[in-house]
């Protein structure tokens, strides 16, 4: 079914993205405004109509917002442990502990997916996965130098262990989309502001 799904991508100018802002506001557990480059997808009026005829929009138009992700330059604000996991395959000489995290962001070629927001009604259509190849490919198009993506959602400590057992990346729209997981979590600040959420997931990918 998820084949049968049309999906167009577009990077949208920051004062035109109000509609993909409204998006993510309302579905994703992160409060707060967000900077960076907004990348919209949209899907064909047909296809919705076919593929979830419940679903309600607003059929004045013929591509509809269905998702939204968020791109920016590679965290500079935190120091995630599991980026630990990425420079050791990759930048094994570099030094963290010895550099600013602006240093390493720059060093190591860093973009950050910082928000990926899909309609809770269109949801296992495979948005999600396509968003995140879609930031792949245009990270390094946004941002000259870029190498890798690099993302961090919170899951409470039960997801994680759950995450843990998984073999492959069946329900983990991420690792669908190629990207890694680190095997160590960074203790969340505020879980009581994230739902509970206690653990940063870190995860990471080469540029396309």
């Amino acid at each position: 079914m998820t084949e049968a799904l049309t999906l167009h991508f577009e990077v949208i100018p920051r004062q035109a993205v109000d509609e993909l802002r409204r998006l993510i506001d309302r579905t994703h557990y992160q409060s707060g405004k967000t900077r960076g480059e907004f990348l919209g997808c949209y899907a064909d009026k047909a296809d919705l109509k076919r593929l979830a005829p419940d679903f309600a929009f607003d059929e004045s138009k013929e591509r509809v917002a269905v998702g939204a992700a968020v791109l920016q330059q590679g965290c500079s604000y935190a120091n995630p442990r599991g980026r630990r996991h990425l420079a050791a395959e990759h930048f094994p000489k570099l030094k963290l502990d010895l550099l600013a995290r602006n240093v390493i962001v720059q060093r190591m070629g860093l973009a950050l997916i910082s928000r990926v927001a899909v309609e809770p009604g269109l949801q296992g259509l495979g948005i999600g996965t396509n968003l995140a190849l879609a930031c792949r490919r245009q990270a390094s198009i946004l941002y000259p130098g870029t190498r890798f993506v690099e993302v961090m959602t919170s899951r409470t400590r039960h997801e994680w262990e759950q995450i843990k057992k998984q073999e492959s990346s069946g329900g983990d729209f991420l690792r669908a989309a190629g990207f890694r997981l680190a095997p160590f979590t960074t203790r969340a600040k505020n879980p009581k502001e994230r739902g509970g959420r206690d653990r940063v997931l870190y995860y990471w990918a080469p540029v396309l």
